[in-house]
């Protein structure tokens, strides 16, 4: 994951998260674009995830195997 993260030039935001406290407008764009972010980084971990979890249970057998 951590090579994905900074591939996408997001790892330092990842690590260090953002503050939510934008007190200037250009404050807050920048405070939206790291929000923006955060969320496409963490749908990438979903989808990536259910790819996996997917991937088991198409490979399954039975109902227990899922």
């Amino acid at each position: 994951m951590k090579t994905l993260f900074t591939s996408l030039d997001v790892a330092e935001l990842i690590q260090k998260e953002y503050q939510d406290q934008a007190t200037t407008t250009m404050q807050h764009a920048s405070l939206k674009k790291k929000k923006t972010t955060d969320v496409g980084v963490i749908w990438m971990i979903q989808r990536e995830v259910l790819l996996a979890i997917l991937q088991r249970i198409m490979r399954a057998k039975k109902a227990k195997e899922a």
